[in-house]
C-alpha cells in the first residue's frame, strides 16, 4: 500500500456469507474495483457455489462486516439487491478522527493488499509473532524499544484476516494522540477513533462496533461504556498497564468488569514499589491463575510462574546501535534561606508527629524555599540549560516531580536567551498538550519544561538529547521512565542525563533507598529478558 493512495485486491468470486440474526447463506458474487479515484466494492446476490482460498474468505468478511455494521446492506442483499460500497482511495493521515465511520473505511482493511514490510526490528517480528499466538501476554520490553508499533502492526495483521473486529486500546492521555498517530503513519486503512474528554461517551455510541480501533484514556474506564460492556473487545490493549496494579483502584476495578478475547499488557516497568505490583498486572491477565496470595512467593517462583505469559527484551541486548547513555550526578549546595529553612526542619524532625509529612517537606526543602523561591538546584539547571542550548546547540528535557520549580525555573528563564515550551503537565487537556509538544519539536535547540508524573509515560522525545532531573521520584522505575522518554529507538546522539542532588541532605539517603529498588526489579523482572536466545521467551 503506498503512502497516498490504498492498493486493493482486485478479483470477483463467489462467497458465502453467513447471516448472523437468521443462520441464513447468502451467495454473492462480489468484485473490487480500485481503479481511480471511485473505488468500490460490489456486491450481487447470486445462485452459485462459493470459492474457496485466502481472497475469498477476504471478500466474505468484508460483506459480513458491511451486513453487521449498516442494516440497509443487510436488508438489501436479504432481498437479493446489489450493494455498492465507495472504496476510500486516499490514505488516512489527514482525514478527520470525528463522526461516525464511513462504511467504506470499515471494509477496507480486509480488502488491502498485504505487500507492505514493516520497518522492524528483528525483535519486534518476535514480538508481533507473540503477540498474535497470546490470548494473554504481558508485552515487558525495556522502555523505547517499539512496543506501540509492535502493538500496530498485531492489530492490522489480525483486522485484515478478520480475526478481529473491536479493539479497545487504553493509554494514558499524554500518549492519546501518539497512538493515533502511528495508527495513521503505519496503518492508515485502520479507522481509529479517540474517544477522550467531554465528548468521550457519544463517541462510543457513534464508533464502538463500527470503528475498528478506539482509543480512550484509563479514567474513562473507572466506570466502562455500556457499549463496551455490552458487546466487548475482540482485542484489549492497555498501555502503561501498570496504571491498575492496585487491585483496589476505581480503574483496575473497572476494567475487570469488562470481557475479552485477548488481552496485551504493556509496560516497560511492571514492578515499580514490590512484588506485589507485578502480581496485581498478573491477576488482571489471568484471573483464574494468579491472586493476591502469589505477592508473598519468593522472587524465583513469581518469575517462573510470569514467565509463560511475559516477554522482556532490554535495549542493551536488542538495540546494538542505540547512543549511548551517560549520568552525570550535579551535586549543590544549600545556601542562605534555603538552608536555613532545612536546618529547621530537619531539627524539628525528631519531634514531629507525622513523620512522613516531615520527610517530605525536607525532601521540598531540597529543591526550593517556599517563601523565598531561593533554589540551589534551579541555579544549577540554569547554568546547565545555558550551557547545552546556547553553547552546544542541543535540546534538553527537565523533569521534575513537583510543579513549583518548573514554574521557578521558567521564570528564571524568561531573562535568558534560551528557549523554552513549559510547562507539560496534567492539568492539559490531550490537545494542548499534544500542541506543546509541536512547538518543542519545531524548536532548533531549546528546553522542555516537564511534570514527571505527566510527561515520564509514552511520549517519544528523540529530538533532545539531554535530560536534567531536578528531582527524583521514590521508585526508580518512574525515573528511568522519563529517562527513556529521551534514550530510546530514533535516538541518533550520545544522551546525557544530570542527576541533581543536594549535599547532606535527605537528598543522598533517597539514591540509596532507589538502588535497593532497582535490586528488587533487577531480581524478579530484568531477569526474563536473560534466559538465553530471546526466542526461548
Amino acid at each position: 500500500m503506498s503512502s497516498s493512495v490504498y492498493r486493493y485486491l482486485t478479483a470477483q468470486r463467489a462467497i458465502t456469507v453467513r447471516e448472523t440474526e437468521t443462520e441464513r447463506r447468502l451467495p454473492c458474487i462480489v468484485q473490487c474495483d480500485p481503479e481511480g479515484r471511485t473505488a468500490k466494492l460490489t456486491i450481487t446476490v447470486a445462485d452459485r457455489r462459493s470459492n474457496v482460498g485466502q481472497i475469498a474468505r477476504r471478500m466474505r468478511t468484508a460483506v459480513r462486516w458491511a451486513m453487521e455494521v449498516d442494516a440497509w446492506v443487510a436488508d438489501r442483499l436479504g432481498q437479493a439487491g446489489n450493494v455498492t460500497i465507495a472504496l476510500p482511495t486516499v490514505g488516512g493521515p489527514n482525514r478527520p478522527d470525528n463522526g461516525r465511520p464511513q462504511l467504506g473505511r470499515v471494509v477496507a482493511p480486509t480488502l488491502v493488499r498485504r505487500h507492505r514490510r514493516w520497518p522492524l526490528y528483528r525483535y519486534q517480528r518476535i514480538g508481533v509473532r507473540r503477540l498474535l499466538t497470546s490470548r494473554r501476554c504481558l508485552l515487558a520490553d525495556d522502555m523505547g524499544l517499539g512496543k506501540t508499533l509492535q502493538v500496530v502492526v498485531a492489530v492490522t495483521a489480525l483486522l485484515q484476516r478478520g480475526e478481529c473486529r473491536r479493539v479497545l486500546i487504553v493509554v494514558p492521555t499524554s500518549v492519546l494522540y501518539v497512538w493515533r498517530r502511528e495508527f495513521l503513519r503505519w496503518s492508515p486503512s485502520i479507522c481509529v477513533r479517540t474517544a477522550d474528554g467531554g465528548d468521550a461517551r457519544s463517541i462510543f455510541r457513534e464508533s464502538w462496533n463500527v470503528a475498528h480501533v478506539v482509543l480512550t484514556n484509563y479514567e474513562q474506564m473507572r466506570t466502562p461504556p455500556t457499549e463496551v460492556t455490552t458487546s466487548p473487545p475482540d482485542v484489549l490493549v492497555l498501555d502503561e498497564a501498570h496504571r491498575i496494579k492496585n487491585w483496589n483502584s476505581q480503574v483496575a476495578t473497572g476494567m475487570r468488569s469488562l470481557a475479552f478475547k485477548r488481552a496485551w499488557a504493556l509496560t516497560g516497568t511492571p514492578l515499580e514499589k514490590g512484588k506485589v505490583d507485578l502480581v496485581g498486572l498478573m491477576s488482571f491477565l489471568d484471573p483464574g491463575r494468579f491472586g493476591q496470595q502469589d505477592r508473598k512467593l519468593p522472587s524465583w517462583l513469581l518469575r517462573a510462574k510470569t514467565r509463560p505469559y511475559a516477554l522482556r527484551r532490554e535495549k542493551n541486548e536488542v538495540l546494538n546501535d542505540l547512543p549511548t547513555i551517560s549520568f552525570r550526578r550535579e551535586r549543590v549546595r544549600l545556601y542562605g534561606t534555603q538552608r536555613l529553612s532545612y536546618r529547621r526542619a530537619q531539627h524539628a524532625m525528631g519531634s514531629a508527629s507525622n513523620v512522613l509529612a516531615a520527610f517530605t517537606t525536607l525532601r521540598t526543602l531540597c529543591d526550593f524555599e517556599p517563601e523565598t523561591g531561593v533554589s540551589a538546584k534551579i541555579d544549577r539547571t540554569v547554568e546547565l540549560v545555558t550551557e547545552i542550548c546556547l553553547q552546544r546547540d542541543e535540546k534538553a528535557v527537565v523533569f521534575s516531580y513537583l510543579l513549583r520549580p518548573l514554574a521557578l525555573l521558567a521564570d528564571r528563564l524568561d531573562v535568558t536567551d534560551v528557549p523554552y515550551v513549559g510547562v507539560y503537565r496534567g492539568k492539559l487537556t490531550a490537545s494542548e498538550r499534544n500542541e506543546m509538544l509541536e512547538q518543542y519539536r519545531d524548536l532548533n535547540k531549546g528546553v522542555l519544561l516537564a511534570s514527571m508524573r505527566t510527561a515520564g509515560e509514552g511520549l517519544t522525545l528523540t529530538d533532545a538529547n539531554n535530560v536534567v532531573l531536578i528531582n527524583r521520584w521514590w521508585n526508580p522505575s518512574a525515573n528511568a521512565q522519563a529517562v527513556d522518554r529521551v534514550h530510546r529507538i530514533g535516538q541518533m546522539k550520545a544522551v546525557t542525563v544530570y542527576v541533581l542532588e543536594a549535599v547532606n541532605t535527605i537528598d543522598e539517603r533517597l539514591s540509596e533507598i532507589l538502588r535497593g529498588k532497582e535490586d528488587l526489579f533487577d531480581d524478579v523482572v530484568a531477569r526474563l529478558a536473560r534466559s538465553g536466545d530471546i526466542d526461548a521467551l
